[in-house]
């Protein structure tokens, strides 16, 4: 259902963090809960794609 609100910017953004969260995250959710962590690289591969960082402005 899209409500009209976005851009195509913010779509393909908001795919491409579904995209992330389903393919990086979710399988491997289990075994992070089990650890108690986050592995730090699954913040790097985030950090790679955009995801993380938005109060950073662009050098």
């Amino acid at each position: 259902m899209e409500c009209g609100h976005y851009g195509d910017d913010h779509l393909a953004f908001a795919e491409l963090a579904r995209g992330f969260a389903r393919k990086e995250v979710a399988p491997r959710y289990p075994d992070f809960e089990a650890a108690g962590i986050v592995p730090r690289s699954v913040f790097a591969r985030a950090g790679e794609l955009g995801l993380l960082g938005f109060a950073v402005p662009q050098g």
